[in-house]
């Protein structure tokens, strides 16, 4: 049985991961460039996080969309400037 309705093919890409201090980045040339900040109130340090979320993550650093947040692919087009974001640590088993 098919996962997906409409296979859209497959590309073999380098993309570029960077986690530096809040920040976290991810690029795909030619089809995406996300960024994101983790959210610290006023007078702390460190970002906010979300406890207890989900068993791959117990702690999720709530995040917001700066600089370019975009992905243009197989006639989709996205941008998240400004918008949700979230990332944290995780390991596959």
């Amino acid at each position: 049985m098919a996962m997906t309705a409409n296979f859209l093919g497959i590309k073999y890409v380098p993309i570029t991961f960077k986690a530096e201090g809040r920040m976290r980045s991810v690029s795909v040339p030619s089809i995406m460039d996300f960024n994101v900040e983790g959210i610290v109130r006023q007078g702390q340090s460190e970002p906010m996080r979300l406890e207890n979320w989900r068993s791959w993550t117990p702690s999720l650093v709530m995040a917001k969309g700066v600089g370019n947040n975009t992905y243009t692919d197989h006639d989709m087009s996205w941008n998240n400037v400004g918008k949700n974001g979230h990332f944290a640590k995780f390991q596959w088993p």
